[in-house]
Order: structure tokens, then sequence, then C-alpha cells
């Protein structure tokens, strides 16, 4: 009951925190250095991948509709001083007795041809996407962007080690896309090869950054959101002990967790924070669910799920345990309903959506763009979606 009361009162300082981000307020950590991601491995080598089909129609249909039969069995006019039947029959032969030639023509001369083919977008993912539920607002984006702009569009799976992810982008790129979205640093070091050698493809990297005139960078100030989900973490504890379990122990995932607890100790000095565990990788439900339970047993009420893919563990464990966790990405409050606080959500679509419009109007691109609360690019759950989520903090 005491739980319930707190959350009604961190709503309100929630909604005063997020009004406080969107005005341009800083959390203290790095927001740009994405980049530094790139420590997850080389992204070079051949794998089996194939490359995208091009499944565009750009064939046109001709109708020969003329029929020449007609002149041959025009039979000439008798010399019977009618005129009038003779220049019929010489209409007739002169026009091939061809009653359609003329609405052919006519159907010519208006243009009845195919229009203009439509621009062409294909989304690159480093991983497979029903691993992953990261890769699930780039696949909304994209399908959001075929439905207001007429764009062509195809979604290309890559699987997650380093060789496919160089193989699959080097063949999509092949088939001449107006613009290729790749999503996750991982596609770092193929494009920043690739990209150069087809300067008239855009290229939009997701979480990932390159030096190059036709790339657009694309980051998340995750640690605006995050920072709000360690009030809500600190003032709910009852325990005052809080942990993690990271996918991976790497910047780029303690863009999450380390204004989380700071966020945690902002409310709460007197709570203590364990150090993360690492799951070793970004789709490893069993592993995930080893580490929370280790966590819980050291008493702590709230285990952080930062474990990607592998979040399904940690929210199991809470189920079983009765410990409350938070979700990354997407709405992941039911999984284990009664169980997930919140969400930070990363509005992948907004940004896919954003660069189709950009490049339909002909629009420029910048060479690096950031997303936060102020730009609609990071939110919680409650605060993003309508109607219920399904979340413990929405109660």
């Amino acid at each position: 009951m005491r739980s319930r009361n707190r959350l009604r009162a961190l709503a309100v300082l929630v909604v005063l925190g997020l009004a406080a981000a969107a005005c341009g307020g800083d959390t203290g950590t790095d927001t740009a250095d994405t980049a530094a991601a790139a420590d997850s491995g080389d992204t070079g080598g051949a794998a089996d991948t194939a490359p995208a089909a091009d499944t565009s129609d750009t064939g046109t249909e001709t109708a020969d509709t003329s029929d020449t039969g007609g002149a041959a069995d025009t039979a000439p006019a008798a010399d019977t001083g009618d005129t009038e039947e003779t220049a019929d029959a010489a209409a007739a032969a002169d026009s091939g007795d061809t009653e359609g030639t003329a609405d052919t023509a006519a159907a010519a001369d208006s243009g009845d041809t195919p229009a203009s083919e439509p621009l062409r977008v294909a989304l690159v993912t480093g991983g497979l996407i029903g691993e992953s539920n990261y890769y699930a607002g780039g696949v909304d984006g994209i399908q959001q962007a075929a439905e207001l702009f007429g764009v062509e569009t195809q979604v290309i799976e890559s699987l997650p080690d380093p060789a496919s992810i160089s193989e699959t982008l080097r063949g999509v790129v092949l088939d001449e896309w107006d613009m290729v979205i790749v999503m996750s640093f991982v596609f770092n070091d193929v494009l920043a090869e690739v990209a150069p050698q087809h300067p008239d493809t855009q290229f939009i990297c997701i979480d990932c950054f390159v030096d190059a005139a036709n790339v657009q960078g694309v980051d998340f100030r995750t640690q605006e959101a995050s920072y709000l989900t360690g009030i809500i973490a600190g003032r709910l504890t009852e325990t005052d002990v809080i942990g993690s379990v990271l996918a991976f122990d790497i910047p780029f995932l303690h863009r999450w967790v380390d204004p989380f607890h700071e966020a945690v100790l902002s409310v709460n000095p007197d709570a203590t924070i364990l150090e993360p565990l690492e799951v070793g990788d970004w789709a490893d439900p069993v592993t995930a669910k080893e580490l929370a339970i280790t966590v819980a047993g050291q008493n702590a009420d709230i285990v952080n799920g930062l474990a990607a893919s592998g979040n399904g563990g940690v929210f199991e464990a809470a189920a079983e345990l009765g410990f409350y966790s938070f979700g990354v990405d997407i709405n992941e409050c039911g999984v284990a309903p009664g169980h997930v606080i919140e969400n930070v959500i990363k509005r992948i679509n907004v940004v896919v959506v954003g660069a189709v419009e950009t490049l339909v109007e002909g629009g420029e691109f910048e060479p690096f763009v950031t997303y936060g609360l102020a730009e609609n690019g990071v939110g919680l759950s409650q605060f993003i979606e309508d109607g219920d989520t399904g979340c413990v903090f929405a109660d």
C-alpha cells in the first residue's frame, strides 16, 4: 500500500522532471559519444547473407491495337460515277479500317505511361528482429513511412556476427537504394568503407556515427529518461538496495545505468547501489535471469533490466521472487504484469519517419542529430502512450 501511495506522488515528481528536461536540462552524462560503443568488435568480414532483392516493377505494358488488314478487304469502287461511295471507301482504306487507332494515339499523347518511380528506402538491422526488441521501433517507423509518403521500402535482417553484418550491408548497397537506414553501432566500421563508395545513397546511422558526407548519425539522449526512472526507483524502494543487469559492461549502456544510479542517490542518499552484473550477450534471458536472482539475493527489491532481449529473464525472476524492474526501448510492462515499473522508451520510429520525410521533401541532412525529451525522441511509457500502459507506475 505504501508503494502505491508513493507511486502516485512520484507521478507528480516525474512530470516536473520531464518539464525540466524538456527545457534543456543536462543530467551531466556525456550525450554524444555514441561512437565509443563501437568497442564491441570488428564488423568486417564475409557472410552468407544475400543482398536484398530489387522488388520494384519498372515494366511498361504496350498494347498493339492497330489492325492493318482492313485496307486489303476494301474493293475498288466500280466505275458507276458514284464518287461519294468511292471517297468513303478510300477513306476507309487510308485509315486501315482501324477504329482503335485514333484512340491509341490519343492515349499515347495524353501521357498514358507509368508514373515516376517512388523513392526507395531500406532498413538494415544488426541482428534478427525476432530476437531483439530494439529493432521493433525501426520496423514500425519504416512501415509508417511507406504509408505516409508512398515510398518503396524493405527490411533486411542481418545475423548478429560481424562478418554477416559486413556482407549484408555490402550486398544491400548494390541495389541502388535512395536511402539506407542501419540500426546499431555494429555498422560503424563497414559503413565507413561503404558510404563513400555510394555517394548517391543517403545513409542514416541510428545509434552510431560515421564521418562521411552522405551519412547522418543519430543519437538518443537516453540518460534523460533514465534519470527519471532513477527518481522513481529511489522513492519506491523499501529495502534501499538497488541493482542492475546489463547485456554488456560498455559505455553505450552506461548511458542508461549511470544516470539511473545518480538519480536514485539524489532522492535517497541512504540507498545502496550494487555493482551492475554483465550478461555478456544481447539475447540471453537464461543468464539474465540467473544474474537477476543473484542481485535480488543481496536484498535488492529493484533490479534495473538493461539486458536487451535478455530482459525477459530479469522479468521472469521478478515475477517469481516479487521484486520490481524497468524495461528499455519498448513497453515491456506486459511481460511481467505488476513487476515492471516503467520503461525508458527510445522512439526510433519517430527518427525513421522524420528521415524519410526529409528525403521525400528534398531537404538537407545534418551530419549528426540527437533526440531527447524535448525532441520527443525518448521518454517513459506513461507520458508517450495513450491508454493503460500496463506498468506499475501507471497504477
